[in-house]
Parts: structure tokens; C-alpha cells; sequence
């Protein structure tokens, strides 16, 4: 769909990703995510959903500690404290939820509570393929997360003679609607 615009005459369809077990609903972590990420998702602790070019992605991120664990056919997984995941969701396919490399051009920024995407392709002072966010042991600073290398990173680099936590060192977006 990317590059092209939706038919808007056409009936919306909307798929259910629960399973009615008696009263209750529950997610089937099998056919939702792909091994490991169906094991995985259990320590991510900050998620978000975004709306991005058509599409609806998770971004998940391992806000609690750094995690080792043994996982049956897939080995060892060691996930980093504060590690971001970024899956999207096809409707098509099963599992329905697929871990992605890129955003197609799009920045993603998380606040406290939501996120927002970006299309920054062109746009001076912005780079694709990113998720910011506020956090980064413990304290609030912007953080980027570019998919491309794996890694986050301080928004603004510290300087020499700035003191962590000085006004010059901290970055901070926030959504109105943020508490």
C-alpha cells in the first residue's frame, strides 16, 4: 500500500486477534508472534501501538532488566535492558505480527502514554527508520533507537563538561494527553 491511496468506498473489515475461550478472551501468543517474540513478548513492559502508512505497528521495549533465557529451537536469548522491537501487523499471514528492520522512511516518537509516526524522508533534521523515546536507565532522556544498527542513543550527545542531568543534556517531547 505504501505510495498509494486507500479506496475509501471500500467496507472496512475488522479481524478479531483474540480467541473466545468460554466468557473470556485471550491472545493466542502462538499465532500472534513468531518464535521467539511469542516467548519474548512477556518482557517487554512498555508497549505502544503507532498508525504508520497504512499499517499498525508495536513497539515494544524492555523497560525492566537485561533477561538471558533458553529457548526450545531457537537457543539462547539475551535481551538488553531497554531493547527495542518494532512488529507490524498483516492480517494476512500468520503469525500476524512480524518483527521489522525499518519503518519505510518513518520516525516513530513514544511519549508516556502514546506514540505518533513521522514521515521524514526529505525532512531536514530527521532520519527514518528510528523510534525515539524517553527514558535510558532510569532517567528521562530522549533516547533514539535506529533500527538499521540495533542501538539506542542519546538524542543529543553528552559533551565534555556537561554534567548528566543538566538542563544541556536532557531532551523530553511529551503529547498533551500525557500524565
Amino acid at each position: 500500500m505504501h505510495g498509494t491511496t486507500p479506496d475509501l468506498k471500500v467496507p472496512t473489515t475488522i479481524e478479531t486477534l483474540f480467541s473466545s475461550v468460554g466468557s473470556n478472551l485471550l491472545f493466542d501468543l502462538a499465532t500472534g508472534f513468531a518464535p521467539p517474540y511469542n516467548s519474548i513478548s512477556t518482557f517487554t513492559s512498555a508497549n505502544n501501538l503507532v498508525f504508520c502508512d497504512y499499517y499498525i505497528y508495536q513497539i515494544w521495549r524492555n523497560a525492566a532488566s537485561t533477561v538471558s533465557m533458553q529457548l526450545s529451537g531457537v537457543g539462547r536469548c539475551h535481551i538488553e535492558h531497554d531493547k527495542i522491537f518494532v512488529l507490524r501487523y498483516d492480517p494476512q499471514r500468520l503469525p500476524c505480527w512480524d518483527v521489522l528492520t525499518d519503518l519505510r522512511g518513518h520516525l516513530v516518537f513514544v511519549g508516556r502514554i502514546k506514540a505518533v509516526s513521522i514521515y521524514a524522508e526529505g525532512v531536514p533534521g530527521l532520519k527514518g527508520d528510528c523510534v525515539h523515546w524517553i527514558g535510558g536507565r532510569g532517567r528521562d532522556w530522549g533516547m533514539v533507537f535506529d533500527m538499521k544498527t540495533g542501538r539506542s542513543t542519546p538524542c543529543i550527545p553528552l559533551m565534555d563538561g556537561v554534567i548528566p542531568g543538566c538542563p544541556q543534556s536532557i531532551i523530553c517531547w511529551y503529547f498533551l494527553s500525557d500524565e
